[in-house]
């Protein structure tokens, strides 16, 4: 076990996990997560716990990960009743926080070492939906015939086999329109709200792929696996079944894994691909785990490597909002920055804007 030392007081976690049990747990329906993060809140022992995660990380998302791959991995606690995907699940929680508290005490030191050395490699395939839309428009602006896709913060890379994926997007009782794969596994739906309409419907051909991690995911470890369904909350069937069949189908169509800093690495990446593609550089909720120094020195790049061919930069980033935006790097300079959509943290939603900003 790796020596480890606490990197937040207590007094700072207690209003993090009491925000994100009235906030996120909320709008992403875990009525679980809602609870456990309260009792938390309440708990100096359980907040003390917490505070072993590393700097760069979301603290209930990390504790909560840890405990259920404890629970999956075989750990005997009734704390495994309250948990729909280990058991039927109970009608009430109301004995949940002496049961967490005891899980938590007795297998303390595992949920210390999970904490302080893991990271939330969420790689929700659902987000790639919202993705999507923003290719469909460099596509389209683009005129390339071809796009090449650099995911920074890549995890196990399942967002970079979006187009082997079948998209549904859907109005109400209405559905818009289908993209994708048709016939893939994976599946996935995706509400629109709002009165703009997303992009026109068009295929996006995808020659390169390429993806960024300081700890890639191995598709075939069954330990890397397992932490990946762990980050997955207990009441998300849905997502739990989508994670499972695109590790299924990365393992038939592997993608280009790269370890180290984003910083470090991205410029020779961004060489190797040919100039007369489209570059889209993207991220999906991990800029929050980059330094300073890290997105500085990407941006430097991006704007470099722009005095030879057009790049475009999409992000989805923000909880429990999300804001999918695209920048568009030319002739050495940053040309313009477009607020796309707004979209559900998880890509369960989407909401088209697209409003530009000029430089």
């Amino acid at each position: 076990m790796q020596s480890s030392c606490p990197n937040f007081h207590p007094a700072q976690l207690k209003e993090v996990f009491s925000r994100f049990a009235t906030s996120e747990a909320i709008e992403l329906e875990s009525t679980l997560y809602s609870t456990l993060a309260l009792e938390v809140s309440k708990c100096r022992d359980l907040l003390e716990l917490a505070s072993f995660t590393q700097y760069s990380q979301p603290a209930p998302n990390m504790l909560f990960a840890a405990i259920q791959y404890l629970l999956l991995n075989g750990a005997r606690h009734a704390l495994k009743q309250f948990y729909p995907r280990l058991a039927t699940g109970p009608t009430s929680y109301s004995a949940v926080g002496d049961t967490l508290k005891n899980f938590c005490r007795e297998n303390r030191e595992a949920i210390v070492e999970l904490i302080s050395t893991r990271r939330t490699q969420t790689n929700v395939v659902q987000r790639s939906s919202c993705l999507l839309t923003g290719l469909s428009l460099v596509s389209h602006s683009s005129k390339c015939q071809d796009l090449c896709l650099v995911d920074l913060g890549a995890s196990a890379g399942l967002n970079l086999n979006l187009d082997l994926y079948s998209h549904c997007y859907y109005q109400g009782s209405s559905e818009l329109f289908k993209a994708g794969s048709p016939e893939s596994g994976v599946r996935l739906r995706t509400e629109v709200r709002g009165s703009k309409s997303l992009p026109p419907n068009q295929s996006v051909s995808i020659a390169g792929k390429v993806g960024i991690d300081l700890n890639p995911i191995d598709v075939y470890d069954s330990d890397s696996v397992l932490w990946l369904q762990s980050l997955v909350w207990p009441e998300h069937h849905e997502r739990y079944e989508q994670l499972n069949r695109a590790l299924e189908l990365a393992r038939t169509n592997p993608v280009n894994l790269i370890r180290g800093d984003a910083a470090e690495k991205l410029e020779d990446v961004v060489d190797e691909f040919p100039r007369d593609q489209a570059l889209v550089v993207c991220s999906t909720i991990a800029e929050y785990q980059f330094p300073q120094k890290t997105r500085d020195e990407i941006y430097g790049i991006l704007v470099s490597a722009s005095k030879h061919r057009a790049i475009w930069r999409l992000s989805m980033e923000g909880s429990p909002e999300s804001l999918l935006s695209l920048v568009r790097y030319e002739d050495g300079a940053q040309i313009q920055y477009t607020t796309l959509a707004k979209c559900s943290p998880h890509g369960l939603w989407i909401e088209w804007i697209n409003q530009a900003e000029r430089h």
